[in-house]
């Protein structure tokens, strides 16, 4: 793909909505925590006549999604959802840093490589299990982490009497819970829980408080995503091929994410402590 095929897809992209915090999503500089604009993109490719590293990957998420535009998709945010999975954010040694001057490096430093984007969600989901076990224990719960390979859920607690499973989710800047594939949410089930971390402004940060946490029925997370999930998908392709997610900036999400969303620190929901 040339530079001049990204700059149109680029183009027809933000001729239909598309926003600076998602061109971001998509620009392998989120992983960095460095947030990009559309003026300042095209002005770099502009200068370029080719692509190499970590921008090819960059140019085939927005080729993808403006084919599915000019196809009569007009759901911007579920296309970075799909472009995403299709072509994952990642690293790539090589490349210059976009719009810095090249700088030179001491030969006695080694350079710095940026970590896949799997890798920090992976730190963050961890970060979030142990949070929430620590959660559970001060509230009189007995409460232990799962193994890795556990199926759907994280932590196993007991209550007076009564033992419950919580699936654990984390996101770090946005207002969604990825749930993960469609087999893993239909395991969610009646009794257990979904603890669902996101923020409260800006990144997520567990530790100084900057988070909302919602406490949701596993039943009730199965039935309501999966209904979301297999009607967008119905007529695009098979559903058990991407990630079940919950938008609450996704206007078809609405209804679902208000009810959830009012189950913040609903900590009644789970069985009695122990005494």
């Amino acid at each position: 793909m040339s530079t001049t095929a990204l700059v149109q897809s680029l183009r027809r992209m933000h001729a239909a909505g598309l926003t600076s915090a998602q061109l971001t999503c998509l620009h392998h500089f989120s992983l960095k925590g460095r947030r990009v604009s559309l003026a300042d993109v095209l002005a770099y490719f502009d200068e370029r006549s080719s692509l190499r590293g970590n921008n090819i990957s960059f140019a085939e998420r927005c080729r993808y999604i403006a084919g599915q535009l000019d196809a009569g998709e007009s759901d911007l945010s579920g296309l970075i959802d799909q472009a995403l999975v299709r072509c994952p954010l990642g690293a790539s040694p090589d490349e210059p840093a976009l719009l810095q001057p090249p700088q030179r490096r001491s030969a006695a430093v080694a350079p710095v490589r940026a970590t896949s984007e799997r890798s920090a969600s992976r730190r963050l989901g961890e970060l979030g299990e142990r949070y929430a076990a620590s959660l559970l224990a001060a509230r009189g719960y007995s409460a232990e982490l799962l193994p890795t390979n556990y199926p759907t859920y994280d932590i196993k607690a007991s209550g007076h009497g009564c033992d419950f499973l919580v699936s654990v989710k984390v996101s770090q800047s946005r207002p969604h819970i990825r749930l993960g594939s469609r087999a893993s949410v239909s395991r969610l089930s009646l009794g257990n829980f979904v603890f669902a971390f996101f923020p409260a402004s800006g990144d997520i940060d567990l530790e100084s408080g900057n988070y909302r946490l919602l406490i949701l029925p596993a039943e009730t997370v199965r039935a309501d995503s999966l209904c979301i999930h297999d009607t967008y998908w119905s007529n695009r392709g098979s559903p058990s091929q991407y990630s079940v997610m919950v938008k609450g900036y996704d206007l078809s999400h609405r209804a679902v994410w208000a009810q959830w969303n009012s189950l913040a620190d609903a900590w009644h929901l789970l069985p009695e402590a122990r005494g």
